[in-house]
């Protein structure tokens, strides 16, 4: 019996952590055959949905990996809270099938030193060694791989990208 109500339990956070809000048109949240790989049991959001203030207007923002109705692609969506702003696209997978590999996680404020301040490459212009963020942001992972953290930069009203590790 006790195993039974586990695996209720383990079902219900992989859809409350995949669902969130309703996905906007022409997208919907991966099915469990997409997304049900063993390392995203890491985490109470499958590395499928983080929410924060990412944009500091006070109001929750959702990240997303999302599988678009139109086609076999799939892509890292934000949808800001509150905004009547459609969804912002910050990643596009041409194949649903990296949802194998792929995962978001929330990135807490603090400092954090980049790809290029890691010396993997020499530091282009505007691309700081150490990155430091005074709001949450979002970590694009690809499992046991490189990864890169999109925040948003209050200057441009956009969201920016930065290379953590290759």
């Amino acid at each position: 019996m006790r195993a039974i109500l586990e695996a209720v339990i383990v079902l219900a956070l992989y859809e409350m952590g995949a669902a969130g809000t309703a996905p906007p048109a022409g997208w919907r949240n991966p099915t469990k055959a997409e997304a049900g790989q063993a390392w995203r049991s890491g985490s109470s959001h499958r590395y499928l949905a983080i929410r924060a203030d990412f944009d500091g207007d006070g109001r929750t923002d959702e990240a997303k990996l999302l599988v678009t109705t139109a086609g076999p692609g799939a892509a890292l969506v934000v949808l800001l809270g509150g905004s009547g702003q459609g969804p912002i696209i910050l990643e596009r997978f041409d194949d649903a099938l990296w949802l194998d590999v792929m995962g978001i996680d929330l990135v807490k404020p603090g400092q954090y030193r980049t790809a290029c301040g890691k010396g993997y490459w020499k530091c282009e212009t505007g691309e700081p060694e150490v990155l430091v963020l005074d709001r949450p942001a979002i970590d694009l992972f690809k499992e046991g791989s490189a990864n890169s953290y999109f925040f948003f930069d209050p200057a441009t009203r956009r969201f920016r990208r930065v290379w953590i590790s290759d």
